[in-house]
């Protein structure tokens, strides 16, 4: 099946601004995947789609098979794996999701394309409600180096009275000791962290991700 020019550039030209919504939204937020990833996942696999049914009208699945099993290497490659704990997930199935929206542009399912992406708005939307409203629990990595290990009985003071931690570790190397731990709380208490441990003596340096 062979598309017109303009249909094509159609399809093509939505699938971009659609991802490039998306992506601005996650580089605003610092998330480790923006713009550029979901643009080039989505409008590359609507334009591997596009050629899956000119070239293999018989069948596309030939094509289209392989551009979900190399996405799904692409969003492995986004997760974070830090002791036991995985970060990234959301990520890497929006990258995931995000192939899927330019298979069906480039099929021409544009209806069905854009109701998927009015989900993917809507979970967006209450992801973002949920963590400014301090939802249910957010996990931060936490690196701490102190000079005098006394100091540690006021880190654990600067840290949320409800607050669970996991996956704790200390070095000892040089007279500093080096405090590593998962800390799992709202988001609004563990924003509040870094400013807590700015007055704190004996901290040499903080690291939180």
């Amino acid at each position: 099946m062979q598309l017109e020019l303009s249909d094509i550039i159609l399809r093509v030209l939505l699938s971009f601004i659609l991802s490039l919504i998306f992506g601005l939204e996650r580089q605003f937020k610092k998330k480790p995947v923006g713009f550029g990833t979901f643009t080039l996942v989505a409008t590359g696999s609507c334009i591997l789609t596009i050629l899956g049914i000119s070239l293999a009208e018989s069948n596309p699945i030939l094509i289209i098979g392989p551009i979900i099993t190399g996405i799904g290497f692409l969003g492995a490659g986004a997760l974070i794996r830090q002791e036991r704990k995985i970060y990234g997930t959301t990520t890497a199935a929006g990258i995931w999701a995000f192939a899927a929206l330019g298979i069906a542009i480039g099929v021409g399912f544009i209806y069905l394309a854009l109701i998927f992406y009015a989900f993917i708005a809507l979970i967006v939307l209450l992801d973002t409600y949920f963590e400014m409203h301090s939802f249910g629990p957010y996990s931060k990595f936490l690196t701490i180096t102190l000079t005098d290990i006394n100091a540690f009985n006021s880190v654990k003071s600067a840290l949320p009275k409800n607050s669970r931690v996991q996956n704790f570790s200390m070095d000892m190397s040089k007279g500093e000791y080096t405090f590593s731990f998962i800390i799992n709380a709202k988001s609004q208490e563990i924003s509040k962290i870094p400013n807590k441990l700015l007055t704190i003596e004996k901290i040499k340096s903080f690291k939180m991700e």
